[in-house]
């Protein structure tokens, strides 16, 4: 199926003219999976980052005080078709790891279902992302794909008053 995605932040504001560089595919592929939604719910919430189109100050942050999940990857140069998985893994290489921390369990706490384990999603779950940080900081693991190359990475915020847990 088709579909057409037109950028609202600034993560790739020349894609329209020239092919996306490697730094915009991975700024492009974070974009879409912080926004990934299985339920189709409307979910407010905040993108953080180090682009400058989304790095904010605290005053303007609020009231996304809640850090929900980070995500990070490359959607756009996988070699398996997209819609099926293979015993390499999913279509493309996102990640996504949950920074809830106000429930019991991070799974579901904002009914988005796309940052627990079993995903439907299409993407790769690393667990707690204070876990999995202290787990690409041991060099065993740090050459482990989903450890590398993290400075594209996009974090979400949600309003205090809208995280729930399930």
């Amino acid at each position: 199926m088709f579909q057409q995605y037109h950028g609202e932040i600034g993560l790739a504001p020349d894609w329209r003219t020239r092919a996306l560089t490697t730094d915009e595919k991975r700024w492009v592929t974070a974009c879409v999976v912080a926004r990934t939604n299985r339920y189709g719910a409307t979910i407010n919430i905040l993108l953080g980052g180090a682009h400058p189109e989304i790095t904010y100050r605290a005053s303007e942050a609020y009231p996304y005080t809640v850090p929900e999940s980070t995500v990070w990857g490359n959607m756009f140069d996988s070699t398996v078709p997209l819609g099926s998985t293979t015993d390499s893994g999913y279509a493309f290489n996102a990640y996504i790891c949950s920074n809830v921390t106000f429930c019991s369990s991070a799974e579901g706490a904002t009914f988005r279902e796309c940052d627990e384990l079993y995903t439907p999603c299409g993407f790769s779950y690393m667990g707690l992302c204070d876990t999995f940080d202290d787990l690409c900081s041991d060099p065993l693991y740090a050459v482990f794909e989903g450890c590398m190359d993290r400075s594209y990475e996009i974090r979400t915020y949600l309003k205090a008053s809208e995280a729930t847990c399930p």
